[in-house]
């Protein structure tokens, strides 16, 4: 495709913008993405089953309230015009992998998914949005409240929020600067109270956007998004885990803050507080140090209340060593290490598992996908490459998890 008379050009390898930069390696075979569902029986391993396939790039999704997970596409790539299909859905994958549904719910919206938290009360679905500095805030309304399988499929109204009263602020702005840039580079503190604005086509195709903030001088912002940012509703950097809790929801920015030479959206992250009730939108976590958060990605709330974070910035180092973290946060709003990652596998090791990845230093690598069992008891992590499961048992009652 081509933006004015510069041509852009999708593959394999990602986007290239640059006229003189060689074309990305083409696509082959079918996409590889889907979800597997893990069997823990009794403290013991059990299993595992695929659940769904021909899905691209799935992120983290979220639980539903009825027992079924909601697993999100991180792209909008469109292969419609090479016999395949258009990506970039939420899809409802169910406990018994036979009954998952293998349609997307096209009425949640066609964009760059992260993650996803339903609100028990009200059935509302809030969705994040991972593409830097070019991304909103989404909630879907479902026509059908029943909560149940296949529910969300019957329709329903998709909206973007948008900063509708500035309640507390370290640097005061416009309300306008607010909605683009605010989101973008909070301090600890700062309260907005939301309101909510529909998106007429869930479903339209990418636009591509040029000079947004925080250098990005060139990327596509997905349809949904390019309508809410038309509005003037909230920017977000890179939206990523949502999680529900007691009447709020706990959403994190990993790339909230500023670089070195001061782009806004470059930052280490934060995390957010919405409380559902008010609307009132409440920073209760910024890094400003990759020892303090280093881009903090997927979220979760144990039972208890106590929020756990998966880091995706490479490896920290601190008196733990070197390696990506799973951080806890203290009732202020502190972070602490809670586990490091300090995965190195010889061949030896491989061999004895009976695995075929590659020998490697591990530890850089992400935690995500962080979730505690029904009973509370039990934190299952992954690491993502090479890709393990771990689980985690407390004493959980020696802390605020």
């Amino acid at each position: 495709m081509f933006y004015g008379g510069q041509p852009i050009r999708i593959g394999a390898g990602g986007i290239v913008t640059n006229p003189a930069a060689p074309a990305p390696a083409p696509f082959v075979g079918y996409p590889a993405g889907g979800t597997s569902n893990l069997l823990f029986r009794d403290g013991q391993w059990a299993g595992s089953v695929g659940s769904l396939s021909g899905t691209l790039g799935n992120c983290a999704g979220g639980p539903t309230p009825w027992g079924t997970w909601l697993t999100c596409e991180e792209t909008i790539y469109d292969f419609s015009g090479i016999g395949g299909k258009k990506h970039g859905y939420v899809f409802e994958v169910a406990d018994d992998a036979a009954e998952s549904i293998a349609q997307p719910i096209v009425g949640m919206g066609r964009f760059i998914h992260e993650a996803v938290a339903v609100d028990p009360a009200t059935g509302h679905v809030y969705e994040t949005e991972d593409n830097r500095n070019v991304a909103a805030f989404f909630r879907y309304v479902p026509d059908d409240t029943s909560g149940q399988l296949g529910s969300l499929h019957h329709g329903g109204r998709l909206q973007a929020a948008r900063i509708k009263t500035l309640v507390r602020q370290a640097r005061p702005s416009t309300l306008a600067q607010a909605n683009d840039q605010g989101l973008l580079n909070p301090d600890i503190g700062d309260e907005y109270e939301l309101e909510w604005v529909d998106i007429a086509d869930p479903d339209a195709d990418p636009v591509v956007v040029v000079g947004q903030p925080g250098g990005v001088s060139i990327g596509f912002a997905a349809g949904p998004t390019y309508q809410a940012l038309s509005q003037g509703c909230a920017r977000m950097s890179r939206g990523e885990g949502i999680w529900y809790s007691g009447g709020k929801l706990f959403i994190v920015d990993t790339a909230a803050g500023v670089d070195g030479n001061g782009r806004v959206g470059q930052g280490e992250g934060a995390v957010w507080e919405l409380t559902i009730s008010t609307m009132r939108l409440r920073a209760v976590f910024v890094s400003g140090h990759q020892t303090a958060g280093n881009n903090p990605d997927n979220v979760t709330v144990s039972p208890r209340g106590g929020v756990v974070l998966c880091e995706d910035g490479g490896g920290s180092t601190d008196a733990f060593g070197t390696g990506s973290r799973l951080l806890g946060l203290n009732p202020a709003g502190e972070a602490y290490i809670l586990c490091k990652n300090n995965l190195s596998l010889d061949a030896g090791q491989i061999a004895t598992a009976g695995k075929t990845v590659g020998a490697a230093d591990y530890r850089g690598y992400e935690f995500c996908g962080a979730c505690f069992d029904p009973t509370g008891r039990i934190l299952f992590a992954n690491l993502q490459t090479p890709g393990i499961t771990v689980a985690i048992v407390g004493p959980w009652t020696k802390g605020n998890l």
